[in-house]
């Protein structure tokens, strides 16, 4: 991508969100219903719960734009090693597109459920170090360093950080058997994706000259399961991701993949 100017916002950088769990997990008969951001005490209410029930749920439905990747990459293991059903409940996007519904055994999709996706460990600017050392720059000056001594452990402490979290996301697809590069194949030269993603933000600077932010991309059926992704099954005739995503100055596109 051309001229990028990249915003970064690294307040959440390496933390686990801690939004309240107790209203957004629940079983309700055969299924676990999961609503809101993907953060430790959510996941361990999942696990609780599916262990205190004397009928065990057979499906995830979930509703999420993702959360903390770490969190994600664990509570999608913990889908397949249960075999559990995934159902996208209106949508399922980052972290929760690229580690949840991968996971499940069947995944369901609904007529106006949207799931994309936007980047992963692959991207460029986690395994290329010179955009890397552009991140590491970035959080150095929002958190005030100054000290040498203290700079060089937090460039170290940042890069153990991305080491673990290629390794995390390589282990958790070698586990289910789906291509990595389901997470970034898609995206197009040249659009203007608003990243979010390691706990880092960036948009390009077209987007203030009137173009559309685009969110992400996703796929068709037929281009999952060329990743591994497979039994998708239509809750209805039709599936209908991008008329189904109106978000005014955001948009999804579809992949295109080379």
């Amino acid at each position: 991508m051309n001229k990028i100017i990249k915003i970064f916002m690294l307040g959440v950088i390496f933390s686990s969100f801690t939004a309240s769990a107790s209203e957004e997990v629940l079983i309700d008969s055969d299924r676990i219903v999961f609503v809101g951001e993907i953060s430790k005490e959510k996941v361990d209410e999942v696990v609780f719960k599916y262990k205190k029930a004397t009928q065990k749920p057979k499906l995830l439905r979930i509703k999420s734009s993702g959360g903390d990747l770490y969190q994600s990459i664990r509570l999608g293991k913990w889908v397949y090693l249960n075999g559990l059903d995934v159902e996208v409940a209106e949508y399922c996007y980052y972290s929760c597109a690229s580690y949840i519904f991968t996971a499940g055994n069947k995944k369901y999709l609904d007529t106006n459920s949207y799931i994309f996706w936007n980047g992963g460990a692959l991207s460029k600017f986690l395994q290329d170090d010179y955009y890397f050392q552009k991140i590491q720059d970035k959080f150095i000056a929002r958190h005030s360093i100054i000290d040498p001594e203290e700079i060089s452990l937090t460039r170290a402490r940042l890069d153990r950080r991305r080491q673990f979290f290629i390794a995390e996301e390589k282990g958790f697809f070698d586990f289910v058997k789906v291509d990595p590069m389901i997470t970034l194949a898609g995206a197009r030269e040249g659009q203007y994706l608003s990243k979010k993603f390691f706990g880092i933000s960036y948009v390009d600077v077209d987007k203030f000259n009137g173009k559309p932010i685009v969110l992400g991309f996703y796929y068709t059926l037929k281009e999952m399961e060329k990743f591994g992704v497979k039994n998708v099954v239509l809750k209805s005739s039709e599936w209908k991701p991008q008329t189904s995503f109106n978000h005014g100055f955001y948009k999804i596109i579809p992949a295109e993949i080379k």
